[in-house]
């Protein structure tokens, strides 16, 4: 028992945040009745599948027995069927699943599960992600112990395993690879920071190792040789003038590309059996829009925003701001951040940035390591300063204890007046804290908004003059939605003027009836629209002339964004209902939110407006052969 007491003991604050986080997550999961590879998830569990049960990448009986439902399968130059999906976690899986074929086998009566789609198999594999999720947040909780202390590790380990979209792809949607990749980037983190503390020869191999294995998971994770760079540049900066000390940065820097180049060889070794060319990205080349990224509504938009779905990700934003002011760590810091911007501003680039149909900013799931290092630093300086003084500490814990209660309390009260938190019967504690904290949270909302989104709110209400609800309605992927491979319509194409309920919003000027938008002589009316496909090369308008003269009249339309308008057409309206197409200016629209701004010296109604793209997209995945 003293043995035990003394090894206990000896277990670090981040080693009792792990085991908490493990045992949440492993629970959470166990929970879930049916756990199925679904969407994009069903895509690398067919990989996982063809590896453990045929040791190969030909996927065409996997295909026949588990479906294509997305109809990728098609040959694209390797002779086979493609998979555009993640090949990483498969082959974490795959051994997994073999090894769950011989210690787990079938009852006659599980026949039909003997394929490996669906069932106690893929259940039993996919119980990794809870793990991994738990390992994510301990290496990068015992990087950020050396740095800010074993206190301030732990809580961020916390913050972050419950506070951050890891819990729920660690737990309620194993098969995405936002938890693998996530992982991966831990891994590479870990990898970097010891070859950059010890900086031995071996150390920068294995860190080119780990960095690779993070590249094998979701391509993006090798920008984190980025930070590999930037030590080894500075190591190199500081060896100016001594010879066999820059060749010895030099060699550390090969070891770690050899090692890069080792793990992710397997993922171009893939591309070649599938695609028959080594480097491709399987969607095509319209799928991601570096030009028409959208970092600004990644962040702040209520559909899949980082923070305002994941508002306690706030605090490694402080963090990293605070060790950027770290001498020691100055250049460490902006190594990291580097390569997590661009990480950023990539998944913003596809059309659906918001994730489409899931739990908040799911692909930013991979910056959860990263994030608990900086929220580690949080913690640690802003405990110091409130303990240096007890009146700060007091008021921080009163705050910190009491505002969730009081926002619960006035809520409840006010629905105690009209009833919606009954007056004369028993009140369920669901029924008193849940419609006491939706009643305070709308009183707080219905007058400065969401308070975490607020730079963009700000912005958004002195640019177009408008409130955080109109935001919150215009953040979302909108009209014109299309598929990326073949480019297609997938969306509605034409504004509704006269249905409020659509996600336009009128902004200035113009009057809604029943028919549509109605604009007074000479003024000014603007409405706001969000776009999601960027492409526009022509507009159908329907309206009319409402003062009772058949002459025509010039409606000039432009397209307004953040920082200037475009003009984009000139459409002549009649005294008659009719529709008018007309090519607009190359480039007058955009994805995102769109100012539709419409000036006529005569009084007239709009109906409506379509949107239409007759441009030629290059869909290829690769040169050669017809767009």
């Amino acid at each position: 028992m003293a043995l035990m007491k003394r090894w206990l003991a000896r277990v670090p604050l981040t080693g009792w945040a792990f085991v908490f986080v493990l045992a949440v997550y492993w629970l959470r999961y166990s929970q879930v009745e049916s756990v199925q590879a679904h969407g994009d998830a069903h895509y690398s569990w067919v990989f996982a599948r063809s590896l453990a049960f045929d040791g190969d990448l030909d996927l065409r009986n996997d295909y026949a027995l588990c479906g294509d439902p997305w109809h990728v399968g098609v040959d694209e130059g390797g002779g086979r069927p493609a998979n555009p999906f993640y090949l990483g976690p498969a082959l974490l899986w795959a051994p997994l699943l073999a090894l769950m074929r011989v210690i787990n086998p079938l009852t006659a009566a599980q026949e039909a599960l003997r394929t490996g789609c669906s069932g106690p198999w893929l259940r039993d594999t996919l119980f990794l992600a809870p793990v991994l999720g738990a390992l994510t947040l301990l290496l990068a909780g015992r990087a950020a112990a050396r740095l800010a202390g074993e206190g301030a590790a732990a809580a961020a380990m916390l913050t972050l395993g419950f506070g951050s979209t890891l819990l729920h792809f660690a737990t309620l949607v194993p098969g995405y690879s936002h938890v693998w990749a996530a992982f991966g980037v831990a891994v590479g983190l870990a990898g970097w920071l010891r070859a950059h503390a010890r900086d031995g020869a071996r150390d920068w191999f294995v860190a080119g190792l780990c960095v690779g294995f993070a590249a094998l998971m979701r391509a993006q994770g090798g920008l984190l040789m980025l930070s590999l760079a930037g030590s080894l540049v500075a190591s190199l900066w500081h060896a100016r003038g001594d010879r066999g000390r820059a060749l010895g940065v030099l060699l550390r820097g090969g070891l770690a590309v050899l090692g890069f180049a080792l793990v992710f060889s397997v993922q171009l070794l893939a591309y070649k059996k599938l695609y028959g060319h080594w480097w491709v990205v399987p969607q095509g080349r319209a799928y991601l829009q570096l030009a028409h990224a959208h970092p600004w509504l990644l962040m702040f938009g209520a559909r899949g925003g980082l923070f305002s779905w994941n508002p306690l990700m706030w605090l490694p934003v402080f963090g990293a701001a605070m060790l950027l002011r770290d001498r020691s760590w100055r250049l460490r810091a902006a190594a990291l951040l580097v390569p997590l911007a661009l990480d950023y501003v990539i998944n913003s680039a596809p059309m659906d940035w918001h994730g489409n149909a899931s739990f908040g900013a799911r692909r930013l799931t991979v910056m959860a390591a990263p994030a608990v290092l900086f929220a580690a630093v949080f913690f640690a300086r802003a405990w110091a300063w409130l303990s240096a003084s007890p009146g700060r500490l007091a008021a921080a814990l009163a705050a910190a204890s009491l505002g969730p209660f009081f926002v619960v309390n006035w809520g409840a009260s006010r629905g105690n007046l009209d009833g919606r938190v009954s007056y004369n019967a028993p009140v369920p504690m669901p029924e008193l804290v849940g419609v006491g904290a939706r009643l305070g949270v709308d009183a707080v909302y219905s007058r400065i908004g969401n308070p975490f989104v607020w730079p963009a709110t700000a912005a958004f209400a002195l640019r177009y003059g408008l409130g955080p609800a109109a935001f919150d309605r215009l953040a979302t992927g909108g009209y014109f939605e299309h598929d990326y491979r073949p480019v297609r319509l997938r969306g509605v194409d034409t504004i509704n003027f006269a249905d409020a309920s659509q996600d336009a919003v009128v902004a200035e000027g113009f009057r809604r009836d029943a028919e549509g938008l109605v604009l007074s002589a000479g003024q000014r009316g603007r409405v706001l629209v969000p776009v999601a496909w960027w492409s526009v090369t022509a507009v159908t308008l329907r309206g009319e002339r409402t003062d009772g003269s058949s002459a025509a009249a010039p409606v000039r339309f432009r397209v307004g964004h953040f920082f200037g308008r475009r003009e984009a057409a000139t459409v002549m309206l009649t005294g008659r209902d009719e529709a008018h197409e007309t090519a607009v200016n190359l480039g007058a629209f955009d994805s995102g939110i769109n100012e539709l701004v419409f000036e006529c010296p005569a009084s007239v109604r709009l109906r409506s407006l379509r949107l239409i793209d007759r441009a030629a997209h290059d869909t290829r995945l690769y040169g050669g052969g017809a767009p």
